[in-house]
């Protein structure tokens, strides 16, 4: 304020309007009148151009929430309205001379509400310069579930978002744990929370919907930063660590391992719980899909690296009845004890 003061004793001319936040309360005009005292006494100066102190059609024409607020007039026209960084001598010259020049305008946002979150309901503007965040919201009507990612030319990720998703499955997601839910260990006393055993009654409050917007970034670090946000929101900590769990392993009954072959027979990508028909395919393929659909984890000690053919049941979860088949193929399932990775969440 000092400098510009100095700049406009200079130059003839000109009028200052100086307006307080307050206008009309008792005492501004005298501040403002104490204010050129002090400055002229600190400095032996004195100024001559005349002020305006807190004329209302003033703050009415020319609102605005940051100060310094310049506004640039000549022969009753705006000719723009600035920031300090604007008045130099030069510039103010340039307008009274009328030569042309280049001001960056001074742009406020009048409808910010410092009480409410940032571009929610256009607070503050749209949005379009965020460079980075995290959220969390509820279950969202009318859009199905999924996710989607953000990457750029060089695969590197922008933007990670999750909706209508269970909390296990957001873990599940940030951990890149891939295994059955027969691999996961779950805090018994919050069984509740954390599984859904009817769909449409419970989507309302258990699942939910999570976004991280970055400068492009490896996957390793976007999904670090969702698991820190998961575990700051949900207040669970996860790990992959290895338990002894009651598992059912898959041993060979006969050292004569037969199968089931269908004439130009293709493989059956049916979802678990239908029937499906495996053909000619490495026996990792059979264990994937029976392991989704029995309720421990299936663990193979077969040995056998050959392929396989077999006809599932229509239920595969139906251990006897699975057994069953398995058997005609030369295997079986029995319930053992294993050390294996197990998903595990904990409460913090």
């Amino acid at each position: 304020m000092h400098l510009l003061l100095a700049r406009l004793s200079k130059i003839g001319n000109l009028a200052a309007a100086v307006q307080t936040r307050s206008a009309g309360s008792t005492g501004q005009q005298q501040k403002i009148s104490n204010f050129f005292t002090k400055h002229k006494k600190s400095k032996g100066r004195s100024y001559s151009f005349p002020r305006i102190i807190e004329d209302t059609m003033f703050t009415r024409l020319f609102a605005h929430t940051m100060i310094p607020h310049y506004v640039w007039m000549q022969q009753g026209r705006v000719k723009a309205i600035t920031s300090a960084e604007e008045i130099t001598a030069a510039n103010i010259s340039a307008i009274i001379n009328g030569r042309p020049v280049t001001l960056k305008t001074k742009t406020d946002i009048l409808n910010y509400n410092r009480n409410a979150p940032l571009f929610i309901n256009n607070n503050a503007g749209s949005g379009e310069n965020i460079l980075a965040r995290s959220l969390f919201a509820g279950y969202l009507q009318g859009i199905s579930s999924g996710g989607a990612l953000n990457k750029d030319s060089g695969n590197r990720i922008s933007r990670l978002c999750i909706i209508n998703k269970s909390i296990v499955d957001l873990y599940r997601q940030a951990w890149q744990f891939h295994l059955p839910a027969s691999r996961l260990l779950l805090p018994a006393e919050d069984l509740d929370k954390l599984t859904i055993t009817d769909w449409d009654t419970e989507k309302q409050d258990k699942l939910y919907c999570y976004e991280i917007m970055l400068p492009p970034t490896g996957k390793d670090s976007v999904y670090h930063r969702m698991q820190q946000d998961l575990q700051n929101f949900f207040g669970y900590t996860a790990a992959v660590q290895k338990t002894k769990t009651k598992c059912l392993v898959l041993q060979c009954s006969t050292t004569n391992i037969k199968s089931t072959k269908k004439k130009n027979a293709k493989n059956n990508s049916a979802s678990p719980g239908e029937s499906v028909f495996i053909q000619h395919q490495s026996l990792a393929v059979l264990v994937a899909h029976i392991g989704y659909s029995l309720p421990l984890p299936v663990i193979d000690e077969t040995g056998h690296t050959g392929p396989v053919s077999i006809q599932l049941p229509k239920n595969s979860s139906d251990h006897t009845l699975l057994n069953t088949v398995l058997s005609q193929q030369g295997f079986e399932l029995t319930e053992q004890y294993r050390e294996i990775e197990m998903f595990v969440l904990t409460k913090k």
